[in-house]
């Protein structure tokens, strides 16, 4: 009896592990889709600064909504990875911080204080936020076990998108920086924030899908 109650209380923090980082992906996800959207609109000349203002608004949402779901369960996602702490608490940390200091930037960019510096600064946020998280997202994707088949495509998405979000976290860092000393800063904005909201799509679509696949075992 005490080992079956043992089992199921396991089973039952195991799936609440999944549905709490699912729902903080998916979150993500959406949000990350929103920033792809408001950039593409944004490049095609319909008041390009101020969609660029609310995509990164809705990039530092998607940050924040992961980051918060992760840092819920992390202790018990790294055992279900099989270890590395240091990897989820950094990447939880990252989002968390790149999260709020885009959502603060966005919001000043939006109001006209220096908007594209500060539009160029929180790609450059950004860019850092996705290189330190990319190793958390690489980490989720080890956490055993769900059905063998999904969940072996599952890791590997999830592995990939870890891999896609550190080349983005490294060309929106070049192009901030490129945009903020005056190198047709509009486009280069629009274009990092589009990039960056496709790696959080691609993030968090990739994540739920891990945690789905840990669900349905």
């Amino acid at each position: 009896m005490a080992i079956t109650e043992t089992a199921d209380r396991t089973m039952a923090t195991h799936e609440e592990i999944a549905k709490t980082v699912a729902t903080g992906a998916g979150a993500e996800a959406v949000a990350g889709g929103a920033a792809v959207i408001l950039a593409i609109i944004g490049l095609a000349g319909l008041f390009p600064m101020i969609l660029a203002s609310i995509a990164v608004i809705a990039a530092g949402a998607a940050f924040l909504f992961e980051g918060a779901a992760v840092a819920a369960r992390y202790r018990r996602l790294a055992a279900e990875a099989g270890g590395g702490e240091a990897e989820i608490e950094t990447g939880m940390s990252a989002e968390i911080i790149g999260g709020l200091a885009g959502i603060a930037l966005g919001i000043l960019a939006l109001i006209g204080v220096e908007t594209v510096a500060l539009l160029a600064v929180s790609v450059i946020v950004f860019g850092g936020t996705l290189l330190f998280g990319s190793p958390a997202v690489y980490r989720a994707s080890r956490a055993e076990p769900g059905n063998q088949i999904v969940d072996a495509m599952a890791r590997q998405m999830t592995a990939g998108a870890a891999g896609a979000q550190a080349l983005v976290g490294i060309a929106a860092i070049t192009l901030g920086i490129l945009a903020l000393v005056g190198i047709v800063p509009q486009t280069l904005v629009l274009v990092s924030v589009l990039c960056i909201g496709g790696a959080a799509l691609l993030s968090g679509g990739a994540l739920t899908s891990k945690m789905v696949s840990l669900l349905y075992h």
